[in-house]
């Protein structure tokens, strides 16, 4: 019995390190953390900036948090469609399974392996928010204030976590990455429209199940929300992942 444990454990881990070591390995993956990166830093450089620039009494760390954490909820469901779904489009995914004949290990690494990736982001975005704020901070000479920074990662936390799952389900259940990040985008618009031009239309936009997290909107919207965009989605991407034939 334990041996069976070891064995599962030291699987998982193996073929979780190789979905994350892809991410740094392949171009695609690459660019979008590059993109992130650069936009975090124009995002809470210019937070700051205005703050310094506009003789503020004090910079507030919570300033280059926002910049930053709205970002998240781009690109956190890009990284997880690229993880989930960029195999299928090479040849890469008949290796994967030649390694791991067992798909569910295969689809579970996949899963760790996004959300170990979104709590890299996430404590990426906290350390250079405080980095960039006491480095203004000492150069100016204003002191730093800490108001709603508490508010900010809570934000952060919702943003990233949903972004996340949103990104699992969406690219495990259309397999083809660009379709799946075109869906992502179009998503924001839609929800928007939903939201903005219809009496009911919280309950089918995929941004209404953080609301309650928020303080916003109702958990009648939320749950549908849910059930709509992550636990169906992700349904389905496990289904394909068991069913679909590795070209």
């Amino acid at each position: 019995m334990i041996q069976t444990q070891h064995s599962f454990v030291f699987r998982m881990l193996r073929l979780t390190h190789v979905e994350l070591r892809k991410v740094i390995t392949t171009r695609s993956s690459r660019w979008v953390l590059i993109s992130i990166a650069t936009l975090w830093l124009l995002a809470g450089g210019l937070q700051l900036w205005e703050a310094s620039a506009g003789e503020a009494e004090t910079i507030r760390p919570a300033s280059a948090l926002a910049g930053m954490y709205l970002t998240m909820g781009l690109f956190a469901p890009i990284l997880s469609i690229l993880v989930m779904s960029s195999d299928w489009r090479s040849r890469d995914v008949m290796t994967l399974f030649a390694l791991e004949p067992r798909r569910h290990f295969v689809f579970g690494a996949k899963v760790l392996a996004s959300m170990i990736l979104a709590l890299v982001l996430f404590s990426a975005v906290l350390m250079l928010s405080l980095i960039m704020s006491w480095g203004v901070a000492a150069v100016t000479g204003i002191p730093l204030e800490w108001a709603e920074y508490a508010t900010g990662i809570h934000l952060l936390t919702v943003s990233t976590v949903f972004g996340t799952l949103y990104g699992i389900g969406i690219g495990s259940a259309l397999l083809i990455p660009a379709l799946a990040i075109v869906v992502s985008l179009v998503q924001i618009t839609v929800d928007a429209s939903l939201t903005l031009t219809l009496d009911w239309g919280s309950y089918f936009a995929s941004t209404s199940v953080m609301s309650p997290f928020v303080g916003e909107g109702h958990v009648g919207p939320a749950v549908t929300s849910f059930v709509l965009w992550y636990v169906m989605p992700i349904a389905v991407g496990l289904w394909r992942n068991q069913s679909k034939q590795a070209a």
